[in-house]
C-alpha cells in the first residue's frame, strides 16, 4: 500500500520541513512510484505512491480543494457511482477524480459525516485550513491501519508505525500492557494501543478530530444487524451472491496482473474464477506441505489452476528456512510477530511473488461470515411463528444433506464442548515474570481475554462478532511493512461491506452449512472434485512436528527480557504439545523483537 504521513502544530507554530523529508524518505519502500511533500505553516503532509491503476488512483494522493482543504491517504473506494451520485455537481468531473479527491469532495459536502458515505479500504488525514482542524479516519473493518502520536501541541499521523518513530520527539518507551497481552495470547489486544507508549492506533471504524481545543476520537459506524433475507426462490440467493461478489472483485481489480493466495478449498478459488470471468490476468500462489504432513492442497489447487488455465506457484513450507543463521542480525519488524523463526523465509517469499504482481487477493471471510448457527436460526423462526418458513428451510436441508440438523451435528457439538472445556482449564503461563504479572494484574487480564465476546445479534451471534468489534478476525492487529519488504497491496473481496452484510443475512439453514451457498454458486466454475471437497483443516500440527526435528533456536537474550520472562520456566524444546509450542512462540516473539525494535 502507498505510504503517507502528516505533521500538524495545533498551536499554529511552523512545521519543520526536515521532519517531512525524513518521513518521506522512510516511506519510500511503501511507494516506489512517486513522492510528494506539501507544507503550509502549521501543517504538512508527505505521500509515496504505489501505483496499481493508471487511471483514477494512479496519481499521488495529496489532493487539495479550493486552497483550504488538503488530503493525504491510502484509499480505495468501492461503489464509486453511488458516491458520485450523492455529491453535488460542480465544475470538476467526479468520474475522473481519484479516490482521495472523492473523499475530499465528500468532506466538503458533509464535513465529519463524510465517512458515513464511504465504502472501501481507507486511512487518510485531512487538513481543514479554515477551521484549523485535522480530520483523520480509518475504514469500517480496519483493513488499512492508522497511527498517531501527540507530543504537546504537535500531532503526527501515518499509516506506518515506524514512520512516526523517525521523529525525535516521539518517545521509544515500551508499552508493558501490550507486551503483557503478547505473552498471554500472542498479540496486543488493546485496540487503541501499540507496543510504544507514545504511539496510538486509531480504532476500527473511528475518526479523529484535532484542533487548538484538543484531540478526540469517535466511532462513526457500527455493523448493522439486518433482518434475515427470505427470498421466494432459492436461486435468488445464489444470483444475489454472485452479483455482489462480481461487484466486490471488479472494484478491486488492478490494471495489471493479479495474484491470489489460493488454497485448494472453496473461497479463494471462487475469487480466482470470478476474476478470470472478468478478464483479469490471474496467477495463483499456494503454500503446501509436501512431506511433513499428508497435505492435499497441492492436488486440489492444481485442479483449480488447470481448470481456470492460470499459472500456479507453490511455496513449499517443508523447505522454508526456519531458524536464524549463526551471527545474523535480527530482521526488524515494527511490532512483534507470531513466528519469528519463519521471518527470513517469509521475506524471501514476498520478494519472489512481487516479481509477478503488486496486488494480491485473500479469500478470508466466508468461514467466519457463514458460521453455522442453526439452533439460533430455528429458534428465531419458532419465536416468530414462521412455521411455513421453518418447514421450508428444514425440507431444503434434508433434501440437500439427507439428514436433519440436530442428529448430524452432535459430533461437532461434542467437539466444540470439549474445546471450550480445554480452553477454560488452560493454565496461566508460569514463565511470565512474577513481579511483572503482579504489577500489571495479568491473571485478571488472562481471564478477560479468554471471556467470550458478547454479541447483540439475536441469530448470528458468532458470525456477527467476528466482524463487529475492534479486531475483525484479528486481521488488523499487526501493522506490517518496513524497509526490506516489497511494496504490495493485499485486498479482501469478501470483506466488501455490501457482500458481508448479505452473507450475514442469508438464512443459516441450509445456506451456511458447509458453506452451501458458495458450493452452489461454484457450479460450473470449478471441478466437481473441488466443489464437493469437504472442509479440510491442516492435518496435525506441522509446526510442532517441525520443532521436534529442529534444534532449539539460539537467540540473543537482551537484558530487558528478564523483566518480562523467566526463560528457565519455558517448556522444554522440542515441545510436547501444540499448547507448548504456542507458548514458546509467544516468548520467542518478544525475545526476537526486543534487540531489533
Amino acid at each position: 500500500m502507498s505510504g503517507f504521513a502528516a505533521v500538524f502544530n495545533l498551536d499554529g507554530a511552523p512545521v519543520d520541513r526536515a521532519w517531512l523529508e525524513t518521513m518521506a524518505d522512510f516511506l519510500a519502500f511503501r511507494g516506489p512510484d512517486g513522492r510528494e511533500i506539501w507544507i503550509s505553516d502549521a501543517g504538512g503532509m508527505c505521500h509515496t505512491l504505489l501505483r496499481t491503476s493508471t487511471d483514477t488512483d494512479g496519481r499521488a494522493q495529496i489532493a487539495n480543494r479550493v486552497g483550504r482543504l488538503w488530503i493525504a491517504g491510502d484509499v480505495r473506494i468501492d461503489d464509486r457511482e453511488t458516491l458520485i451520485a450523492k455529491l453535488p455537481h460542480g465544475p470538476c468531473d467526479h468520474r475522473t477524480a481519484s479516490s482521495a479527491e472523492l473523499i475530499l469532495h465528500a468532506y466538503e459536502t458533509w464535513g465529519e459525516a463524510c465517512v458515513e458515505h464511504l465504502l472501501g479500504d481507507f486511512s487518510f488525514v485531512i487538513w481543514d485550513a479554515r477551521r484549523r482542524q485535522v480530520f483523520a479516519a480509518r475504514d469500517q473493518l480496519g483493513v488499512r491501519p492508522l497511527f498517531y502520536s501527540q507530543v504537546g501541541q504537535c500531532l503526527l499521523i501515518s499509516n506506518t508505525l515506524d514512520c512516526l518513530r523517525q521523529i525525535p520527539i516521539v518517545s521509544a518507551e515500551l508499552n508493558d500492557r501490550a507486551i503483557g497481552d503478547l505473552l498471554l495470547v500472542g498479540q496486543n489486544k488493546r485496540p487503541t494501543e501499540t507496543y510504544f507508549m507514545a504511539i496510538q492506533r486509531l480504532r476500527v471504524a473511528h475518526c479523529l478530530i484535532a484542533g487548538p481545543d484538543g484531540l478526540r476520537t469517535k466511532r462513526y459506524w457500527n455493523l448493522p444487524i439486518d433482518e434475515p433475507l427470505y427470498y421466494k426462490h432459492n436461486a435468488d440467493y445464489v444470483d444475489h451472491f454472485r452479483e455482489l461478489l462480481r461487484a466486490a472483485v471488479r472494484d478491486r481489480l488492478p490494471d495489471g496482473p493479479l495474484g491470489i493466495f489460493m488454497s485448494g478449498g472453496l473461497d479463494s478459488p471462487l475469487l480466482a474464477a470470478t476474476a478470470v470471468q472478468l478478464g483479469a490476468p490471474v496467477a495463483a500462489f499456494t503454500s503446501v506441505w509436501d512431506r511433513l504432513i499428508p497435505d492435499q492442497e497441492r492436488h486440489y489447487s492444481g485442479l483449480v489452476a488447470a481448470h481456470l488455465q492460470i499459472p500456479i506457484f507453490y511455496n513449499v513450507l517443508d523447505d522454508e528456512q526456519w531458524a536464524l543463521e549463526p551471527g545474523s542480525t535480527p530482521i526488524h519488524t515494527p511490532e512483534p510477530i507470531g513466528n519469528p523463526l519463519g521471518l527470513a523465509g517469509y521475506r524471501r517469499y514476498l520478494c519472489e511473488i512481487s516479481k509477478h504482481a503488486r496486488v494480491f487477493f485473500f479469500g478470508d471471510g466466508p468461514d467466519a461470515a457463514l458460521f453455522y448457527e442453526w439452533r439460533r436460526h430455528l429458534a428465531y423462526l419458532m419465536r416468530q411463528r414462521r412455521w411455513g418458513r421453518l418447514c421450508r428451510d428444514l425440507a431444503l436441508h434434508v433434501k440437500e444433506f439427507k439428514r436433519v440438523p440436530l442428529l448430524s451435528n452432535l459430533p461437532n457439538m461434542w467437539r466444540d464442548r470439549k474445546k471450550d472445556q480445554a480452553d477454560r482449564l488452560a493454565a496461566f503461563p508460569k514463565w511470565i515474570d512474577a513481579e511483572f504479572e503482579r504489577h500489571l494484574g495479568l491473571k485478571q487480564r488472562w481471564e478477560e481475554l479468554r471471556a467470550r465476546t458478547q454479541s447483540p445479534h439475536p441469530i448470528r451471534k458468532d458470525a456477527y462478532a467476528n466482524f463487529a468489534f475492534d479486531f475483525p478476525m484479528d486481521w488488523n492487529t499487526g501493522n506490517g511493512g518496513c524497509p526490506g519488504e516489497p511494496a504490495l497491496v493485499y485486498l479482501h473481496p469478501f470483506w466488501d461491506l455490501r457482500l458481508l452484510r448479505f452473507l450475514l443475512a442469508v438464512p443459516v439453514v441450509p445456506w451456511c452449512r458447509e458453506k452451501y451457498l458458495i458450493r452452489i454458486a461454484l457450479r460450473g466454475l470449478l471441478p466437481e472434485a473441488v466443489r464437493r471437497r469437504p472442509k479440510a483443516p491442516v492435518p496435525g500440527f506441522p509446526y510442532l512436528l517441525r520443532a521436534k526435528q529442529t534444534l532449539k533456536p539460539s537467540l540473543p537474550a537482551p537484558p530487558e527480557l528478564a523483566r518480562y520472562v523467566d526463560m528457565n520456566e519455558f517448556p522444554e524444546w522440542p515441545c510436547q504439545s501444540w499448547e507448548d509450542i504456542c507458548e514458546v512462540f509467544r516468548g520467542l516473539s518478544l525475545q526476537y523483537w526486543l534487540p531489533a525494535k
